[in-house]
């Protein structure tokens, strides 16, 4: 049971991460050398708020099951990332990006299952 409490947190910071991305790179779009640009740079406070909380959430995880199961769930981040920007962002998927989000999910799933 407190395994999968581990889990679910690293899985939640996973989705959190690639939240964080999607608005990093939207961020990219106004980001420039001039600090006040910068400041005013509402995604890029956004994307490293939801980093910050990515990271907040998987300090604690690590409290509930030992690291080499937990640690493999942020390459769920991939997954999130992939169909996030897919969604959103309208970036193009191919077959070979589907297969991969495929065998990530096996693969972490095998990891899962395997405690």
């Amino acid at each position: 049971m407190k395994e999968s409490i581990g889990i679910l947190l690293m899985v939640i910071s996973a989705f959190a991460g690639s939240i964080g991305a999607l608005y990093l790179k939207k961020a990219s779009d106004f980001i420039s050398f001039d600090i006040i640009k910068i400041i005013k740079n509402r995604p890029l406070f956004v994307g490293i708020l939801f980093y910050g909380f990515g990271t907040m959430i998987a300090i604690p995880a690590y409290r509930f099951a030992e690291v080499s199961l937990l640690y493999p769930f942020i390459a769920t981040s991939y997954v999130w990332t992939c169909i996030l920007s897919w969604r959103y962002l309208k970036e193009r998927m191919n077959i070979w990006k589907w297969s991969g989000i495929f065998l990530i999910m096996v693969g972490v799933t095998f990891i899962g299952i395997g405690y």
